[in-house]
């Protein structure tokens, strides 16, 4: 089915299924997750030999638009061999390279 936001609004996951996704037919790969009466925007893509499903974000905070465009970019970066998983961790591994240590702050003040 090709998500709308009204489709959005009314997805149900179906009768039994506490966990559900409903794939968009015009952006393979996009989908919507239905989680009990939690909802998300989700792309499942293939890295290497790995199969990979990245949350874009809940449908409360993120418009259907703005998470079809995160997709295509993501999908984008898959193409030209950039690995999204990788990218953070990267960007997470640097933010705890910066962050203010007890050490830091000693070797501040020393140097003062």
């Amino acid at each position: 089915m090709k998500l709308t936001a009204s489709n959005v609004r009314t997805a149900t996951a179906p009768e039994g299924k506490s966990d559900h996704i409903e794939w968009d037919s015009a952006l393979p790969g996009f989908g919507l997750r239905l989680r009990g009466a939690n909802k998300s925007y989700v792309i499942q893509y293939r890295f290497g030999k790995q199969q990979r499903r990245e949350s874009l974000g809940d449908v409360r905070r993120v418009t259907l638009d703005a998470a079809r465009d995160i997709a295509r970019k993501r999908f984008a970066q898959i193409e030209l061999g950039v690995d999204p998983d990788e990218e953070k961790a990267e960007a997470r591994e640097e933010a705890a390279t910066a962050a203010l240590t007890l050490s830091a702050v000693a070797d501040r003040y020393l140097d003062a």
